[in-house]
């Protein structure tokens, strides 16, 4: 157990690994990134699929980064009501409904 600031610098740079079951429970409609990872996307309209690669935040809100199939790109999808309308994660599914420009016609 660290129990002071000072004591956590002692372990800068090494990887902290937590068990899942000790986390917080979270409400309705909140997710921790690690179980978004992974995930496939459908894209609402349309027959387009993909994965999601990775969460990022740069300042002004989560970003869902994903890649297309057969695509070798990655886009940036905003992490918000408008473009992500459903996430399943026992399906491991998430549909996005992307605004228009976010993604190659």
């Amino acid at each position: 157990f660290i129990s002071s600031r000072e004591e956590i610098f002692n372990h800068k740079g090494e990887i902290i690994i937590c068990s899942k079951d000790l986390l917080p429970v979270l409400a309705k409609n909140e997710y921790y990134y690690f179980d978004l990872i992974g995930l496939s996307i459908k894209i609402k309209q349309g027959s387009r699929k993909g994965l999601v690669k990775n969460i990022v935040n740069y300042g002004s809100g989560d970003l869902l980064e994903i890649e297309l199939d057969g695509i070798q790109q990655t886009y940036l999808i905003p992490f918000n009501k408008e473009n992500v309308t459903d996430i399943n994660l026992s399906m491991k599914k998430i549909i996005i409904n992307p605004q228009k420009g976010l993604l190659p016609d």
